[in-house]
């Protein structure tokens, strides 16, 4: 999965802001990351670096739309990225820039939308369809 965006260059966040994640939620273990094998206590400041991927992945149709990209194989998405002056950013921590993104994102049993914090100073990027990567990330709460 990356985020795929217009944005060259991160954002440094002058202020602390809330995004959401949904994770999976097993009983016995820390809610898990859904499309890494990644679990995360709540109210722990997690810090990664941000990079761009070589084998670029849209999220979801959402974003293969908005952007038209053709997700036939790696070589058409990379095309599309040289086309349309977009990067693929894989390595960081993917999340939902707002509630009603993320809240169609539950569709089994076992996930669960979670309340996150990005505090200020972190790096992080945005596309146009709600999504983000920060390069830091505390998760909060189930909500």
């Amino acid at each position: 999965m990356c985020l795929i965006t217009r944005q060259k260059e991160p954002e440094i966040l002058s202020r602390d802001i809330r995004t959401f994640k949904v994770l999976k939620v097993e009983d016995g273990v820390p809610p898990c990351a859904i499309h890494q094998t990644f679990w995360y206590e709540l109210n722990q400041l997690y810090e990664t670096d941000i990079v761009e991927s070589e084998l670029p992945a849209p999220y979801d149709s959402k974003v293969t739309e908005f952007y038209v990209l053709d997700a036939s194989s790696y070589n058409a998405i990379r095309r599309n990225l040289k086309e349309y002056d977009l990067i693929a950013l894989g390595k960081g921590f993917h999340s939902f820039a707002n509630r009603k993104r993320a809240a169609g994102e539950i569709w089994r049993t076992n996930y669960e939308l979670f309340e996150c914090l990005i505090p200020a100073g972190s790096e992080i990027f945005y596309d146009e369809t709600g999504l983000c990567v920060s390069n830091k990330i505390k998760i909060l709460k189930q909500i």
